[in-house]
């Protein structure tokens, strides 16, 4: 029988590049979603979560859940939920469009918002719930009606910019 040979080189595998353009595109994107990540980096969806997963057990990429959503965060970076929660929101245009109207002119209720965004109230209610969930949004009592305004926090935030 003849002797079987070793290869030196046998069990190295090259090195992929995404780990290092995942830890570029987090430092670019602080809070990036998955599918912004594989965009950013061009690698397919499964290998991308791989080597996410990779990098979190390894302590250098750390995972939040955000509005169902999982956010991805470099370990340095200085995670702030509210600062993070903001990001969010601002990412999807409708609610961006709300935040402004509501820095612009607070406590105005859902039929209120709904006339100067042009959606329809019961659209308008589940990005107004969502954005209640996330502190982002707070509802006060007025008579009748519900009055949204942003929390304070996120009122100082955009003040400080």
């Amino acid at each position: 029988m003849p002797a079987l040979r070793s290869s030196p080189n046998r069990n190295t595998k090259p090195q992929s590049p995404l780990p290092e353009k995942i830890t570029a595109c987090l430092q670019a994107n602080p809070g990036a979603q998955l599918c912004k990540i594989v965009e950013t980096v061009g690698g397919s969806r499964g290998a991308v979560t791989y080597h996410i997963r990779t990098l979190a057990e390894k302590g250098i990429v750390t995972v939040h859940k955000e509005g169902g959503y999982n956010r991805y965060y470099l370990h340095t970076f200085a995670y702030e939920k509210d600062k993070a929660a903001l990001a969010a929101n601002l990412e999807n245009p409708i609610k961006a469009d709300i935040i402004k109207i509501l820095l612009e002119t607070p406590r105005l209720s859902r039929k209120e918002l709904a006339e100067k965004t042009g959606i329809k109230e019961n659209t308008l209610f589940r990005h107004i719930a969502s954005m209640g969930k996330s502190g982002i949004l707070k509802r006060e009592r007025d008579g009748h009606c519900w009055r949204y305004r942003l929390a304070e926090k996120i009122v100082r935030e955009h003040r400080n910019e």
